[in-house]
This record gives C-alpha cells, structure tokens and sequence, in this order.
C-alpha cells in the first residue's frame, strides 16, 4: 500500500484540479480554475518534502533481515519469508516502485534541473518548478538533487547490510558527507536555515552513535569494524594532503593565478557599477539580497577598511589583508587583543 502512494496523492490532486475546473464552468470564473502548472508544482513539492519515506517504502521489500529461525524476513514484517513465492510477488511490485518513484523522479528532478538554465524565462516551467530553486542561492541550484540522492543513498545501505550496527554506521556517514557538504557551500538562502540544518544532521549523527549502545553485536563483525576504522583513521592525513596540494597549486599555477586576475577584474567592476548607482536603486539592490549575500557584502567591507587604515602605516608591502583584519582597527591597538588582531595583518 505504501508503494502506491504517490499514485494516491497524483489521484487527489487531479481530482481537485477537475472540480476546481468545474466549479468554474458552473460559476463563470475563470479564476477558479487550478492552473496545471501550479497544481504539478504542489504534487512535485509534496514528492519532495516526503522523497525520503517514499524510498524507503519502495526498498522496504527488498530489505531483508536474518530471524532466529535461520529464515531471512522482512524487516517491516517479520511473517512475511524473503525468497519464498509470496516475497517474490511483493519483489515484482517493490522493483517497479523502486524504478518509478527513485529513478523515475529523480530523473524528474535531475531533468528540470539541468535544463533550468534555458527554460527559466518560460512561465510555465518557472511556475511548475520554482519550488525546486526558491529554496536555494542561484549557484547552488541543483541542490535539491543532493537531497534526492541523499535519501536513495541512505536507503540502499539497508538492502545489503543487514547488522543494525552497520545500518546506523552507513546512515551515520551518508548524514555526515551530507553535513560536511552543505556547511562547505552553504546552500540555503538564509544563513539561519544552513545553521538549523547543519545542526540538525549533527544531531541525527549523535543520536544514531549513542543508539548503537542498545545494539547487540555479532563477534564475526569484530574484525570488519577493526579494518574499517583502521581505513578511516587515515582519512585525515589523506584529506589534508589533497587540500594542501590543491591550495598550493592554487598559489603557484599560472592557469589558477590569471583566473583569478580575471575573478579581480570582475569584482573591480562590479563595485564600479554598485558606485554609480543612485542611492534609491542601490537600495533596493541591497534590500533583494539574500542573508548569505549580506553577510559576504559585510565581509567585503571589514576587509575594505582594514586596508584603508592599514595601508597608511605598513605601506603597500608585505601586509595581508582580510576580512578578520579589520579587527586590527577596531580594537584599541595597547589592548592584547589589539595586539593580536594588528599582528594579522602582518606577514
């Protein structure tokens, strides 16, 4: 039943489209009429919101689960034997469910996505699939993807591990890349929204390690998670020297360095164009930002002032500037954190 129910929700969507049309019609208001883009904007969004249940509901028949009688069941019912002629069945309808509402959709969404940059200026697709962007700055737009993906990635692991402790490790992780993925591009468009998901994955994280505390475990399983956390403690060192190389060639390649020349030159008149702007359009420009946006114009600023007051005195050699410099003009410079702060400044 559960397998069916975007099936449901399509049927009372298209029911209420269909009366709305008739009321209409009955009435003489035209506005009555739902407009189909609108109403395959709600279904889609309503997908969206619950995208996460419906996988689960599509591989919950595939997800098989070891019983004391040395049968294989299914983890949502227990009386239900995987591998006999009933389960195979329940498999034929689990596979279409799978390939219509994972795939199907997620192709859906990936589609949309992909060819948002050229549709956009159709109202139709505007009004069909703005839920899908709304939510997100414009050059994090395909995140709703990553949400997809998430939520099939997340379920897989259920079908081919059948631990519980390595279920909450595989969750754990999907939330943990999932985590290290959004506060490293922040994708939402208010800054307090980043932080609440951010904080809400963290959360889920805790909580799956301090639920493996209730878990029983296997001795066979002894040597895998041994081998598995050797693998995992050299992921520091991996990481770090993969960023120290790419932040090296960033200083040091010539292809790195004229792009950002270019990225200078960009910025150089993009301040010109916000500088000759009257004052009440540059307000209402300021006004149509985002809080991510604010918050990197708060940035550009500090950093602005620490080398107009910084320049004077050290000279235009070896200074490095930044937004945290500013601090060294903020702060009284006999204090220690006046120190500190002047200190940065300073190569």
């Amino acid at each position: 039943m559960q397998s069916v129910g975007p099936i449901i929700i399509w049927f009372v969507f298209f029911i209420t489209a269909v009366a709305s049309h008739g009321v209409a019609k009955l009435v003489g208001k035209k506005d009555l009429a739902m407009n189909s883009s609108r109403v395959w904007a709600s279904y889609f969004a309503v997908i969206f919101a619950f995208f996460a249940a419906i996988a689960q509901a599509a591989f919950a028949v595939v997800n098989c689960v070891p019983n004391p009688s040395n049968t294989w069941t299914l983890s949502v019912d227990r009386s239900i034997n995987c591998f006999d002629a009933d389960w195979i069945g329940l498999l034929i309808v689990g596979l279409l469910a799978i390939l219509a509402w994972c795939v199907g959709f997620g192709l859906v969404f990936f589609r949309a996505i992909w060819v948002a940059p050229k549709c956009w200026a159709s109202k139709d697709f505007s009004l069909r699939w703005k839920f899908v962007f709304v939510k997100f700055r414009p050059d994090c737009f395909f995140f709703s993807l990553i949400i997809v993906i998430k939520g099939v990635v997340t379920n897989v692991g259920f079908i081919f591990l059948s631990e519980p402790v390595l279920q909450i490790y595989w969750t754990v992780a999907c939330f943990a890349i999932y985590c290290f993925i959004a506060a490293t591009w922040s994708p939402w468009r208010s800054l307090y929204v980043n932080a609440a998901d951010v904080c809400a994955h963290f959360s889920l994280i805790f909580l799956g390690f301090m639920m493996t505390w209730f878990l029983e475990r296997s001795p066979e399983m002894d040597n895998t998670v041994m081998v598995f956390s050797i693998a995992v403690s050299f992921f520091a060192a991996i990481f770090s020297g993969i960023w120290s190389v790419r932040m090296i060639v960033v200083q040091v390649s010539t292809a790195q360095l004229e792009k950002r020349a270019a990225s200078h030159k960009d910025f150089r008149s993009a301040l010109e164009n916000l500088i000759n702007m009257d004052r009440g359009r540059y307000d209402r420009f300021m006004d149509n930002l985002i809080d991510f946006d604010h918050a990197s114009f708060r940035s550009v600023a500090r950093a602005s002032v620490a080398v107009t007051a910084c320049q004077g005195e050290l000279g235009d050699g070896g200074v490095r500037f930044g937004s945290a410099s500013a601090q060294a003009v903020e702060a009284p410079p006999d204090t220690p954190a006046g120190n500190l702060a002047y200190s940065i400044v300073i190569v």
